[in-house]
């Protein structure tokens, strides 16, 4: 349990609203927080849905017309970024004071709008790292600009925040991932009801994905895996489950749908693409494996919920993936574009239930050792103060 200090209150602005991991941090660690002085304000674009779900777990929240860099070849939105650069800061000034903010908090080191703002209302500012998204030598320059800028840096786990670049003389906060072990767990009822919704037979080996439908989650490799192992006789079945995203839905089309058509995988199904439906909890109880072959991730929360819900995990060496997987002890680590590679562990895992058991229990231990709501919390919190007791001192 977190000790009960000075009240304080922090402007959380996050401009992407498609980050649904990192909302899921905010909204877990929220209650946590405001128990020991911890007001969050949430700075969000305009989106009911996002505004409900917030306020549903009792954040206060305030819509703004923040803009953001975008990807290639998106270049009228980072046009209309550029000419309203300034004007963004000011707005985003007055929403600090409106609030009375005592910190501000930045998630994505390279949404600068917000930082600024920070810095002109001579207010403390703890910027967020939560992906390894951006190419490495962006990440680099940027790392060493926050690191000079930044009163304090949140990272999304202590490899990201190794691995990132540039950040090696920021004063760093590595959180863990907030998972209710309570929640997340083996069940039994779970598993049958979630099989019969992916219509999978109690002999088959599921290979599952959950996520959302992005080129980031690189769903296109398991397509690909379940193609070289589409001969063998291994009970095999693969359900790739998630959520569209509309800016990304050309790629899923291309590198995910298409293939499984072209491939005649759909068929007995062998590889369904499955809209979530049930709770997580639910639906990862229904995987035999896990898989993450994502291209760039944070602290990968549905990897710790897999976790903590006893699978053996099969995860890509991105981002802070490592935080949650030791090779050979709970799964294996591989690289996001080796077919191969992730078609050899499959073919072995699914082939050794035995191994498979060990490897899910050996998940569950480290799960209740090294996550938790709670924790995840208290780190939090401690980048947050850590700026205002710097000052003070000072």
């Amino acid at each position: 349990m977190m000790s009960r200090e000075a009240p304080i209150r922090v402007a959380t602005v996050i401009a992407a609203p498609h980050w649904g991991g990192l909302q899921t941090v905010v909204v877990r660690t929220e209650a946590a927080l405001r128990a020991n002085g911890v007001a969050r304000t949430v700075v969000i674009p305009p989106n009911p849905a996002i505004r409900a779900r917030f306020e549903a777990a009792g954040c206060d929240v305030v819509e703004a017309p923040l803009r953001r860099l975008r990807r290639p070849p998106n270049w009228t939105a980072n046009w209309r970024y550029a000419l309203n650069f300034r004007s963004g800061i000011v707005r985003l000034c007055q929403i600090y004071k409106t609030i009375g903010a005592d910190v501000v908090e930045v998630a994505g080191l390279h949404h600068l709008q917000p930082a600024f703002a920070a810095k002109r209302a001579g207010l403390p500012l703890v910027w967020a790292a939560h992906s390894t998204a951006i190419p490495q030598p962006l990440r680099t320059m940027t790392g060493f600009f926050v690191s000079a800028y930044a009163d304090a840096l949140l990272c999304s786990g202590a490899t990201l925040a190794r691995r990132h670049g540039g950040l090696s003389k920021a004063k760093t906060v590595s959180f863990r991932a907030p998972i209710d072990v309570s929640e997340f767990k083996p069940m039994a009822a779970d598993r049958a009801y979630a099989r019969a919704s992916m219509n999978v037979g109690d002999q088959d080996c599921v290979v599952g994905a959950l996520g959302s439908f992005g080129w980031q989650k690189n769903h296109g490799l398991l397509v690909q895996v379940a193609k070289s192992l589409s001969g063998k006789n291994l009970n095999l079945k693969f359900r790739i489950c998630g959520n569209a995203v509309d800016a990304d839905a050309s790629y899923f089309e291309r590198s995910v749908l298409d293939p499984i058509n072209s491939y005649g995988l759909a068929r007995n199904g062998y590889v369904e693409v499955i809209p979530q439906t049930l709770p997580p909890s639910s639906l990862l109880n229904g995987f035999d494996i896990f898989a993450l072959p994502s291209r760039a991730e944070g602290l990968s929360l549905v990897t710790g919920e897999a976790a903590a819900t006893g699978l053996p995990l099969l995860g890509a060496d991105v981002g802070g993936v490592p935080d949650l997987i030791e090779p050979g002890v709970n799964g294996y680590l591989l690289n996001c574009d080796d077919v191969a590679a992730w078609a050899a562990r499959i073919e072995e895992l699914a082939a050794d239930p035995e191994r498979r058991k060990k490897l899910g229990a050996a998940s569950r231990e480290r799960a209740l050792k090294t996550l938790g709501i709670n924790c995840s919390a208290q780190d939090h919190e401690r980048a947050y103060r850590l700026p205002i007791c710097s000052n003070m001192k000072n």
